[in-house]
């Protein structure tokens, strides 16, 4: 990385962490929101289920039971994901100015991460979406470093340390390990095509590390399963997708036939809302 960049990135960094670090001030010790109660429960009775991912329970159980007041736990493990989030948004900034002729377009970004409330909110909330996200970026900003450009300029190592963030990825989602199988038969499908059964170099690299952060992927999880003793969540947790399909067309389009029909395996579907499935997948039979 060139000089002018690597001060960029400190001082993109820095702004950004700033901002975040004055909203944890606010919020201190951070905020403990969506499923965080339930993996706290999970953690401290020992008995995990596998509807959270592990991995992110583990992490957040362990700085609960760090001291002996939860709160300066609390506080160390936002700071640590504040870290991390602020990395990631540092890096598509960097990325963003890498590639641009000018410099705007990364000062916008680097003030839309910094000042846009949601950002700073998200950031220091201990839910897995957010250190899914930041791991998610860095993918996407090493996947499009891999694809536009020779794959011989980048080494080893570069492989290595996208495979284990894509594997990071992975574990803090659950339903991502399916999106990543999505991707890998769909990049197949696509370079089959399109180069008459001769894949080309890039995608072959490209996919190799899909395929390496999946396997690693399934077979952490596995082990994090057999250490903690975890059993396997309900089936309910599997069904948001289809459950919120069917609540929105229950709400939309269908006719009191059809919302007879609905309703007998979903009976709270007049309480479907856009941004959260747990009142229609609740009561499934």
């Amino acid at each position: 990385m060139k000089k002018k960049n690597i001060c960029f990135a400190l001082i993109a960094f820095i702004s950004i962490f700033i901002c975040h670090f004055v909203v944890f001030l606010a919020f201190f010790p951070g905020l403990c929101t969506y499923d965080l109660n339930t993996q706290i429960e999970q953690y401290t009775g020992h008995a995990f289920i596998t509807n959270h991912p592990l991995l992110h329970t583990l992490f957040v159980g362990y700085f609960h039971d760090l001291f002996k007041d939860p709160n300066p736990g609390y506080a160390l493990a936002t700071v640590i994901q504040l870290l991390i989030t602020d990395s990631a948004m540092t890096y598509s900034v960097v990325y963003l100015r890498q590639n641009s002729t000018r410099i705007y377009p990364s000062i916008l970004a680097v003030l839309f991460y910094a000042l846009f409330p949601v950002n700073s909110l998200l950031a220091i909330s201990h839910t897995k979406d957010v250190l899914f996200a930041a791991f998610a970026l860095i993918f996407f900003i090493d996947s499009q470093r891999l694809l536009k450009s020779d794959f011989k300029r980048y080494n080893a190592p570069f492989y290595v340390r996208m495979a284990l963030n894509a594997t990071l990825m992975l574990l803090m989602r659950n339903n991502a390990i399916h999106a990543m199988l999505a991707t890998i038969i769909i990049i197949c499908i696509i370079s089959f095509v399109s180069h008459k059964k001769k894949i080309a170099s890039k995608p072959v690299n490209f996919v190799a590390i899909l395929i390496l952060s999946f396997i690693l992927a399934i077979i952490s999880n596995k082990a994090l399963i057999l250490s903690t003793g975890a059993h396997n969540g309900s089936i309910k947790e599997t069904m948001s997708i289809p459950a919120q399909i069917m609540g929105r067309i229950y709400n939309t389009v269908a006719s009191d036939e059809e919302k007879e029909i609905i309703s007998e395996y979903i009976p709270n579907a007049e309480e479907y809302n856009y941004y959260l499935s747990d009142p229609m997948k609740r009561d499934l039979p």
